[in-house]
């Protein structure tokens, strides 16, 4: 072969100028100006970079360095450096297999910016054809598409007033997710909420969901009632207000029992709810047996809170006081007077009351026919005397606090000596 032969003829050639290579432990044959070289440039180091964007370049220069096997999120561009001892011009070739697959072609520097992995090897050759081996493989992978929102579990739109974990699921096809699952618990009022879920090379997208927890219990309601607590003999309705900004009002409920916790069917002992209360404003069902009674109510929201408890008296009289008429002769302390007798003192009518309800009020009235002044329903007397001679009619009527109200038997007074 000539690589055998160069050596005999270049030794005939150049006589003792020439040594012959083997005899040097030589690999290279030198004779004159010329160099024979058959060593092969060493195995090239590969390095990568990042790139800005998906244009095509022919230099690093600043450009960020990458690792071997490391997801990025951006585009990315390889080269290549070996040396080679005849100091010659190296020419680079370069292979990929993957998302950006090549076949060996001739250059230093390999531009990817399609997503996936990506595995090149690059070699080194010398002007005098000499190559080097196949680098091992730099891997390059690349993502710089978002993760996909997965399956929020727990994720409701039923209120509750309980802790509520959410776990969002994620999803991605390339570099895979940071996490699996991003968990999350609620403990305050939150109706919605967004996590933001990421993956490996750094791609990020917000993900919604229902949380639908709430803590706040609703307004303490406002009551209206048309007797401020008073006595009434009527029947009536309360109005409530209440609101509820987060789950609404489900109902309002009241009781009797100053102590209740539990809703029931007792109430006196349990929380009663009003039907189709569901409103920010409600009218109750009248009220209308009688009773001497402090009434609580508290509304409810969609979650299970309830608001504090607000009360007012629930005061009713329907039954008319009892009323007694008293005569006197001469003054109020005077002896009783026996009516239909004939007098010639003057005799003094009063009316006494009697309520065990609402009690009697101060006022009475009177009404008066015959000989004596004549008055009707007149309510600015405590007492009425008879002084007029001739027969009289004295009639009292006393109220309770309710408004109910009793007429007294007529007391019939005859005055002087007539018949």
């Amino acid at each position: 072969s000539l690589h055998d032969a160069l050596p005999i003829l270049l030794q005939d050639l150049y006589g003792s100028n020439w040594k012959n290579p083997a005899e040097e432990n030589s690999k290279y044959v030198s004779f004159g100006p010329f160099v024979v070289d058959n060593e092969p440039p060493t195995i090239p180091v590969v390095t990568a970079y990042k790139k800005t964007s998906a244009t095509n370049v022919v230099s690093v220069s600043g450009l960020s360095s990458l690792s071997n096997d490391t997801w990025i999120k951006g585009w990315a561009v390889t080269s290549s450096t070996a040396t080679d001892n005849s100091g010659g011009t190296i020419t680079y070739y370069y292979k990929s297999t993957g998302a950006a697959a090549n076949s060996e072609t001739s250059g230093r520097y390999l531009n990817i910016n399609t997503e996936g992995t990506t595995k090149v090897q690059y070699k080194a050759c010398d002007i005098a054809g000499n190559c080097s081996k196949y680098s091992s493989d730099f891997t390059i992978k690349l993502d710089r598409t978002a993760p996909t929102c997965g399956t929020a579990t727990n994720s409701s739109t039923t209120w509750t007033n309980q802790n509520r974990t959410i776990k969002q699921a994620c999803t991605d096809s390339h570099s895979g997710c940071e996490k699996t699952s991003y968990d999350k618990t609620y403990s305050t009022t939150t109706k919605t909420d967004t996590v933001t879920i990421k993956d490996k090379a750094g791609n990020t997208v917000s993900c919604s969901y229902n949380v639908y927890v709430d803590k706040t219990k609703p307004t303490k309601p406002s009551i209206t009632n048309p007797t401020n607590g008073n006595w009434t003999k009527n029947n009536f309705s309360l109005t409530l207000s209440s609101s509820d900004a987060d789950s609404g009002l489900k109902f309002y409920q009241y009781t009797y029992g100053a102590n209740a916790t539990a809703t029931g069917s007792n109430a006196n002992t349990q929380w009663i709810t009003y039907e189709s209360s569901n409103k920010a404003t409600f009218t109750t069902t009248e009220f209308s047996a009688e009773r001497n009674q402090l009434v609580y109510v508290r509304s409810c929201d969609n979650a299970g809170n309830c608001s504090d408890k607000n009360s007012t008296y629930i005061r009713i009289d329907k039954t008319a006081p009892t009323c007694t008429p008293k005569a006197t002769l001469g003054s109020l302390t005077g002896s009783n007077y026996s009516q239909g007798t004939r007098t010639c003192s003057a005799v003094y009518t009063q009316a006494t009351c009697s309520d065990s309800a609402s009690g009697c009020s101060a006022t009475k009235s009177v009404t008066t026919t015959g000989a004596t002044t004549n008055v009707t329903n007149n309510t600015g007397y405590t007492y009425w005397d008879v002084q007029a001679s001739g027969n009289s009619t004295v009639t009292w009527t006393v109220y309770d606090n309710a408004g109910n109200s009793k007429t007294c038997s007529a007391i019939s007074v005859k005055k002087g000596t007539n018949s």
